[in-house]
């Protein structure tokens, strides 16, 4: 006969499995959970519902190495939402970036990812007997499911079919150890009113904080300074290794996952002992897992009072975690810390970014770090043809471009909203330059030198502070000049009549006063824009008459409407729109 308490939690566990299942079909109507079905050979399908955040998560967690010829067919069925007769369409769901021929694996690994799993997965993260929690920790689920984005992709984005859901599963496994400590202390004065009802807790990250901050009691154990004998143990056995030490900081290397949840024993860290089993084994394949200890305040009895002085980076996932495993702000880290960013320097340099295809992302990456005084050496040894400064170079930034010029291989240079006051000077010897684009920078003054850049085909100023007229004469490759929203240049650039390959001028909301009639002979000009320029009265007349003139913008101009339509008249190129 069953007890009272018994009863309970059976009536506890079919209303939240009642409720989830509802939530479930809601959440695949809309197209947010996929199905999947299933095709060996002559047997019958097989078909599954399947959440793709739960399937990445539970791919990484296995080591895939066999491959077969069974065939799988991913289908997910989009709800036409708010029609009436709702129409479903199936369509091919990718599984990109996972292996082509891994299909026996994948099959496997999606049987453990279906709906029923996941609540599964949920019941048993609460540990206590009567189930109370569980609703709570379906209500989590289910609010990420809410935000979630319908998708036909089983790639992991934030906020996505994967991204924040991946977390929820990548912490699951810290809810059981926090619950069992929940439910001791709940009723004690050492959770304060506001932290009592679970419900209180909007995510599954602010409640492991909250309770994993509790000081439960005074640790009377006598512990080394850094490092307690099952380290030094774990050290011994070159399961792990100190990398560095200076007065502030030690890194240690965990090589295995028994290191790493030795030195993590007293943090919330998925890779530190998980219910899953293979966390560490996700990461640790992709890159190094570094352990950072506070000197003389990082041993475990230490954790507790302050989860700064034990940290752990893994950069190839761009996660940098305190004992809480709450992220820190590397940057700031870094700043204070110049031992230990001066350590990582290399592993950065040499191992992350030889990762990194894109240029943009080499860049971000080291911006991240600080570390941007590394980039020019860098692209040189890679000899790089397109380069996007923008976003890198700034009044606070530590970047530095004396030795911009160095890239001699450089073709494309952007360095835009900058505030740039003038074209730095390395940029001359770029001779192979083709493409230059500086706008929304406070340049004032343009150099002489420009006119060196005889590669050079495109020249973008637009939007800064140019005053003065200045010659190009000399850039005889130059198809494409732009010094539009220079509010206070009041004359074209000189030395147009000697650009035989110029086939568009855009000066429009400056203060251009007068057009030269030098621009006569730019006989492949295709447009020529000088719109809202509210002081020009005129503009050569035969300029409409240039045989591949297209456009001519003189719209919001001070010229009359009687010479426009004289303009208009005259042209013999109908194909020239005046506007």
């Amino acid at each position: 006969m069953l007890t009272p308490e018994q009863n309970e939690a059976i009536t506890r566990k079919q209303f939240a499995e009642l409720k989830f299942n509802h939530q479930a079909q809601k959440a695949y109507r809309k197209g947010k959970l996929v199905e999947v079905l299933y095709r060996a050979g002559d047997v019958e399908p097989i078909i599954l519902m399947v959440d793709p955040a739960f399937f990445n998560f539970m791919y990484d967690m296995n080591i895939h190495t066999q491959h077969d010829s069974e065939h799988i067919l991913l289908l997910t069925r989009l709800t036409s939402l708010p029609q009436k007769n709702h129409d479903v369409v199936s369509k091919i769901l990718e599984l990109t970036p996972k292996p082509i021929g891994a299909q026996d694996e994948i099959w496997k690994t999606l049987q453990r990812c279906t709906m029923q799993e996941v609540y599964k997965a949920i019941v048993e993260a609460d540990p206590t007997p009567n189930k109370e929690y569980v609703q709570w920790i379906l209500t989590m689920y289910t609010r990420i499911l809410k935000d979630r984005v319908p998708k036909t992709t089983f790639e992991a984005e934030e906020n996505v079919m994967g991204g924040f859901a991946y977390l929820f599963f990548e912490n699951l496994y810290k809810v059981a150890d926090a619950l069992k400590i929940f439910h001791k202390i709940k009723n004690t004065k050492l959770l304060s009113t506001d932290h009592k009802d679970i419900y209180t807790y909007k995510s599954i990250e602010h409640f492991v904080e909250v309770v994993f901050s509790v000081n439960l009691e005074v640790s009377t154990e006598i512990s080394p300074d850094v490092l307690n004998p099952n380290e030094l143990a774990q050290l011994a056995s070159k399961k792990a290794n100190i990398l560095y030490q200076d007065p502030d900081w030690v890194i240690v290397h965990t090589a295995t996952v028994e290191a790493n949840v030795v030195f993590g024993e007293q943090t919330t860290w998925c890779t530190a002992g998980t219910r899953w089993g293979s966390m560490f084994d996700n990461y640790n394949k992709q890159g190094k897992l570094f352990v950072i200890i506070k000197n003389k305040l990082g041993a475990q009895s230490h954790i507790k009072s302050n989860p700064e002085n034990r940290l752990q980076f893994h950069f190839e996932t761009d996660q940098y975690m305190n004992a809480l495993d709450r992220r820190i702000d590397i940057l700031k880290f870094f700043k204070e810390n110049s031992g230990v960013k001066n350590y990582f320097r290399d592993y950065i340099i040499n191992t992350l970014l030889k990762k990194t295809a894109k240029v943009d992302d080499m860049i971000k990456t080291l911006n991240k770090f600080g570390m941007v005084k590394d980039l020019i050496p860098i692209l040189k040894d890679m000899k790089v043809k397109i380069l996007d400064l923008s976003g890198v170079i700034g009044e606070n930034d530590d970047f530095e471009l004396e030795n911009l010029g160095d890239i001699i291989t450089l073709e494309h240079l952007t360095i835009r909203e900058c505030g740039l006051n003038r074209i730095p000077e390395p940029i001359r010897h770029l001779k192979n330059l083709t493409q230059l684009r500086l706008s929304g920078n406070k340049i004032s003054v343009i150099p002489e030198w420009i006119n060196e850049l005889k590669n050079l085909k495109v020249l973008n100023l637009m939007k800064n502070q140019i005053e003065q007229q200045f010659d190009i004469a000399g850039l005889e490759s130059l198809e494409e000049i732009n010094v539009g929203f220079n509010k206070k240049l009041q004359s074209i650039p000189k030395g147009l009549k000697h650009l035989k390959m110029l086939q568009s001028v855009d000066c429009s909301l400056c203060d251009i006063r007068h057009v030269d009639e030098e621009i006569l002979e730019c006989y492949g000009l295709v447009q020529f824009n000088v719109t809202r320029n509210k002081n020009l009265n005129d503009i050569p007349e035969n300029l409409v008459n240039i045989p591949s003139l297209l456009f001519l913008g003189l719209d919001e101009t001070n010229i009359s409407q009687s010479r426009l339509r004289y303009l208009d008249s005259i042209k013999t190129n109908g194909q020239t729109v005046i506007s």
